[in-house]
């Protein structure tokens, strides 16, 4: 199963394996109920423009130089903010980067606002007038672009009349397979079948870590280990007249769980702290948060360099090393973080007993 809201994940925690045939089926809505977890980004709404091939930046003011512009370099990623600067009409224009500039796809552009943001209101940018009013809306943002020229008609008509889509919360499922019992047939006895969630299926999260397809390819070779090796201790088994066991599937498939589900745990915990204030959101909150967020990640650098190395860096840039797994990156961070408040409480402790003269 490959999506969250798929219906063979929904079938597992409604509990539609009768447990006296599958293994692992007990307790569906326990096991398979997700877990859900609400993060700064959960909510935020997201939709994509496509901008002409090789587009470029006025640079504008009143020099001699005002009417040149700055060509993007397809391969880095761009944030552009626009002149409007209110809680619901800021903007802030993030360019992907891009291939092949001469594919003639154009340029994508993705808009990331909080969910009460002008854009979404279809009074001001209306989905039934041809895109016109979201031109003009992004007209008055960004002045100095050349609306006409970057963006063709049919992808303004096609921009007004998307809903777009939500970041979800940060969610997974505890249990990751169900299992059939062997059958006896006949004086034969057949091995079982079996029902996994990989990917999106197991979790999601809002797209803060860029990890979203890199942690689906690791289920899936997590789940290809585990068959590898219940394959190996078959052939083992046989080899040596000893009985093989009753079931393969449901040994690779318990193999494949006691493996992932740590991991998948640790990877909704740090996609809820890694990097949820990076969209540059308005609000008051959201900036009092980011700041916090930043203050946390300096502190964590600074005792990285201080102790040369003795305390771990930031959960985000440890992701960045594929030698590690996500639980020891967690296990790293939450250990830090203990000795953090640890330190931070034995010290009012002790102001409070200096203060009291004890």
């Amino acid at each position: 199963a490959l999506n969250i809201n798929s219906s063979v994940r929904q079938s597992l925690e409604d509990g539609r394996f009768d447990p006296e045939e599958w293994s692992n089926a007990k307790n569906p809505s326990k096991k398979f109920g997700l877990k859900k977890f609400t993060t700064p980004s959960t909510g935020l709404r997201i939709k994509g423009l496509y901008i002409r091939p090789n587009f470029a930046i006025p640079k504008g003011g009143t020099g001699s130089d005002a009417d040149a512009k700055h060509q993007l370099e397809n391969r880095y990623n761009y944030s552009l903010e626009s002149a409007t600067k209110g809680d619901t009409d800021a903007l802030n224009l993030i360019f992907l980067p891009q291939k092949n500039p001469n594919a003639g796809t154009g340029r994508t552009v993705n808009i990331c606002t909080m969910p009460g943001h002008d854009i979404w209101d279809t009074n001001k940018l209306r989905n039934d007038d041809g895109g016109r009013s979201a031109k003009a809306y992004f007209q008055k943002a960004f002045p100095r672009f050349d609306w006409d020229e970057i963006v063709s008609e049919d992808e303004w008509e096609l921009f007004a009349s998307t809903e777009g889509s939500r970041f979800p919360q940060c969610q997974y499922s505890p249990s990751l397979y169900v299992s059939s019992k062997p059958r006896d047939h006949e004086g034969t006895t057949t091995d079982g079948a079996g029902v996994v969630l990989i990917g999106d299926a197991l979790h999601a999260f809002p797209p803060d870590l860029g990890q979203g397809v890199n942690s689906a390819f690791c289920d899936a070779m997590v789940l290809g280990e585990s068959f590898e090796e219940a394959a190996s201790d078959a052939v083992s088994a046989a080899s040596t007249a000893i009985d093989p066991p009753k079931s393969f599937v449901a040994r690779a498939l318990n193999s494949y769980q006691a493996k992932n589900r740590p991991e998948t745990r640790a990877l909704i915990e740090l996609a809820r702290c890694g990097a949820p204030y990076q969209y540059n959101q308005p609000s008051k909150m959201m900036k009092l948060g980011k700041k916090i967020w930043m203050a946390n990640v300096l502190l964590r650098l600074f005792l990285n360099k201080a102790t040369l190395g003795l305390s771990p860096k930031p959960a985000i840039l440890m992701m960045m090393d594929s030698r590690s797994s996500f639980r020891k990156i967690m296990r790293k961070a939450n250990t830090l973080t203990a000795i953090l408040w640890s330190s931070l409480l034995l010290c009012v402790v002790s102001l409070i007993r200096s203060r009291v003269g004890v």
